[in-house]
């Protein structure tokens, strides 16, 4: 073959390779733009109050502000996130942030420089997520606030439904450093390796999990003081079409509490399982009462953080108690101070027949001069049995009475 023909068929496959990858980096772009200018539409309700205003719109990059809708001029306390998008056959943006107004963000931003990192597949569909900032110690106003450096990644699964939207189907994310603190004359708080994960499974956001657990909590003011070790609350759902299982758990190896009382606890292991119909608003309801309207806020992938009407929740709630379709299983826990602990399991479920609502079984190993004894002292003389040896038992049933008030009766004796 002559070395025409050879440029030429070069020619011909350099041409052929320049209009795939304009044409690829043209269709990022319009996907780009598409995204910007309707995020909700395609990251669901939850962005409603989140804009992207495009500031350099060139072809094979492109420069970008996210900026929050209801922001208004008068408001001192702005964050911006400028960013910039490339196009290409591994396609990745950069989001920074600005802070406006409060003097400690401004400072902490400055020093940390937190930087988002968002790689793309060749469709433009996001599929790693990179979160990191330095290490930054500021002091304002008498108050001196630290935080080791943040690594943070997020690798979703998103698949693009027949509306266009983007739906996850599963996600593993994590957020860690190595300290958290906050000093001042009147107290100070510290927190060892706290590690955030959250995680989706099966393309339903009712089916997560998410932990938070720290090696170490340490807290000082002028009268009180406590330490707690290693540390770990747990919460999964999931949700199928009968019911809507919320577990949560909580573990930590020593809690010691200083000042005017003083506590310690060597460890600490409790569980609950709930179980309810699958109404969202009842499960809204919930989590809401559980752990607050931010935390809702904070978390829309697990449930709304719109108004609810308690009122038709309560209903919902009371009438799923009576059909024994909302129960909750406490799962085998065990508390242990010194040489005494205190295990207990069991369910409370309302009973096809008569009015018990399950019941929990308590196993309590104490000794002479021991907190169970204090506590037993408290406690009628028949509604507990001894076992020797320091054990003793005990079966708390809950029951309702026709007119429906609640009783509890332990070992068949009434407590209240």
């Amino acid at each position: 073959m002559s070395s025409s023909k050879i440029a030429a068929a070069v020619a011909v496959c350099a041409a052929v390779y320049a209009c795939a990858y304009g044409g690829l980096v043209y269709y990022q772009g319009q996907k780009f733009q598409e995204y910007a200018s309707d995020l909700p539409k395609y990251l669901g309700s939850e962005w409603k109050s989140v804009k992207v205003n495009i500031t350099d719109n060139g072809f094979f990059s492109k420069e970008f502000i996210v900026l929050n809708k209801n922001a208004q001029p008068k408001d001192k306390d702005t964050v911006t996130l400028p960013g910039k998008v490339k196009f290409g056959w591994s396609p990745e943006s950069e989001i920074t942030i600005k802070g406006e107004g409060n003097e400690v963000f401004k400072k902490v931003v400055e020093a940390a420089q937190p930087v988002l990192k968002t790689s793309f597949n060749y469709r433009f569909i996001p599929n790693l997520f990179v979160f990191s900032s330095k290490a930054v110690e500021t002091t304002v106003d008498g108050e001196t606030f630290k935080i080791g450096a943040i690594q943070s990644q997020a690798l979703p699964k998103l698949v693009k439904q027949a509306d266009g939207s983007l739906l996850i189907e599963n996600l593993d994310s994590s957020v860690k450093t190595d300290i958290f603190s906050l000093a001042s004359e009147e107290s100070n708080v510290a927190l060892s390796n706290p590690e955030f994960k959250f995680s989706v499974k099966g393309g339903n956001l009712k089916a997560a999990a998410l932990s938070f657990s720290v090696s170490g909590i340490d807290y000082r003011d002028s009268s009180t003081q406590f330490t707690i070790g290693k540390t770990l609350v747990s919460i999964n759902q999931s949700q199928n079409k009968s019911e809507i299982t919320e577990g949560i758990k909580i573990t930590f190896d020593h809690l010691k509490v200083g000042g005017f009382l003083k506590v310690g606890i060597d460890s600490w292991n409790t569980g609950l399982t709930a179980h309810f119909p699958p109404e969202p608003l009842l499960f809204d309801f919930l989590v809401q009462e559980a752990f607050g309207t931010n935390f809702c806020t904070n978390f829309p992938l697990i449930c709304s953080p719109e108004p609810i009407n308690e009122a038709q929740a309560e209903e919902i709630l009371r009438n799923g108690i009576l059909a024994g379709k909302t129960w909750a299983a406490v799962e085998p826990s065990e508390i242990k101070v010194g040489k005494e602990s205190l295990s207990f399991s069991g369910q409370l479920k309302k009973q096809p027949e008569g009015n018990t609502l399950g019941s929990v079984k308590f196993r309590l190993q104490t000794s002479d001069g021991g907190l169970g004894q204090f506590a037993l002292m408290a406690l009628p003389r028949n509604s507990y049995l001894s076992e020797g040896k320091g054990v003793y038992t005990t079966e708390i049933v809950p029951t309702l009475t026709p007119n429906g008030d609640l009783i509890l009766t332990a070992n068949g004796v009434r407590l209240f």
